[in-house]
């Protein structure tokens, strides 16, 4: 399962602010760290993110506006953490929780060539050579108000993205997090991050529908389940893509592929 991005804020009563307009009426608290549980080093993570939850999660403000044709989400995390353990609660929709500090950035991308699969380590040269454009935002998260004017080091924290501020986001920012952390660890508190759900969240129905026909292509081919996660080479959702192998192939092992009956299913279902 992927990770859902949240900002840290909580309700009077514990639940996670990011969550309400997804739990209805079931809690949001965050899972606690098990006693002892140590805050790692800075590590780097990335995901897709679409748009429409993200814009529900209130996670970035470059997610306010309505999802258009062809765009896509990516955040990338530089956070010291630590994740809780799994906890399955009946009356909450989070199963797990990751704690940490350190710096998101949060990217809206639009594919102007539709020859090309757009993913966050591209992105750059896409915006560079005009197969794509993108807006990006930069949020700490635990560190204090004055510690993002020192990590970005005259970057705006938000802006329309070109290849040499992609380059320094993902050098000269990311190496002043790491620094500042490793100094001043102890003065930072972990705050939650993000979430594992029990729910499923709502996709934008574009980027689902055109993930659901990628992966029936992928069944009709022949491809196993690992093999169609790897050709989507992070442009399309993973979760979409196991449900639509779910679906036309319930019980199918990642490595193995489908039967002539599946792909049989996915030729009648793609017409």
């Amino acid at each position: 399962m992927n990770w859902i991005p949240i900002n840290s804020l909580i309700t009077d009563d514990g639940d996670l602010v990011s969550l309400a307009s997804l739990r209805g009426t079931l809690r949001a608290q965050p899972i606690q760290l098990d006693e002892g549980t140590a805050i790692g080093d800075v590590r780097v993570s990335s995901q897709t993110l679409s748009i429409s939850v993200a814009g529900k999660l209130g996670v970035g403000s470059i997610f306010a506006a309505s999802v258009q044709g062809n765009e896509f989400g990516f955040w990338l995390d530089a956070m010291a953490s630590a994740d809780s353990a799994p906890v399955s609660k009946p009356e909450s929709v989070v199963s797990q929780t990751r704690w940490g500090y350190g710096l998101r950035i949060l990217f809206r991308a639009r594919q102007l060539d539709t020859s090309v699969k757009l993913n966050l380590a591209i992105l750059g040269a896409a915006v560079e050579l005009g197969l794509a454009s993108a807006s990006y935002e930069v949020q700490t998260i635990g560190l204090g108000p004055m510690a993002l004017g020192a990590i970005l080091d005259g970057i705006s924290q938000f802006g329309t993205l070109r290849g040499d501020t992609y380059h320094d986001l993902n050098t000269t920012v990311i190496g002043n997090i790491s620094k500042l952390i490793k100094d001043h660890a102890a003065e930072f508190v972990p705050r939650p991050i993000a979430v594992q759900l029990r729910i499923p969240v709502e996709q934008d129905p574009i980027p689902k529908a055109h993930t659901e026909v990628f992966a029936m292509r992928r069944v009709r081919e022949g491809l196993s389940i690992k093999d169609a996660v790897a050709r989507a080479g992070g442009k399309y959702d993973e979760n979409v893509i196991r449900a639509v192998y779910r679906k036309i192939a319930p019980g199918l092992q990642d490595t193995k592929p489908p039967s002539e009956s599946a792909k049989d299913k996915a030729k009648q279902w793609l017409g």
